[in-house]
């Protein structure tokens, strides 16, 4: 959110455009027509967000999940994984 507000604020260098994942993160940065709702393992999704764009800024981030079964009483680390598909080099 903080580089897409900074990005409109600067009309005269850039035409700034969003990609989020959920309509509700969409209206979280004011719900413009210049935010897209899209997922960025389906390609055609996005396409109306990247058309005729000159540079991408990429922001995301895979979050990991904790496996079940962790005690933090029983000492050790827990395990962690991500769900298919969400891996950070994907």
């Amino acid at each position: 959110q903080l580089v897409y507000k900074k990005l409109k604020e600067r009309t005269d260098q850039f035409v700034a455009r969003g990609l989020v994942r959920t309509e509700e993160s969409k209206e979280k940065i004011g719900g413009a027509d210049d935010v897209f709702v899209g997922d960025i393992r389906d390609s055609s999704s996005i396409m109306p967000a990247i058309e005729g764009i000159d540079a991408l800024i990429i922001l995301t981030s895979a979050v990991p999940k904790m496996k079940p079964g962790f005690d933090p009483t029983k000492g050790g680390r827990p395990e962690f994984y991500f769900e298919d598909g969400a891996y950070p080099e994907q």
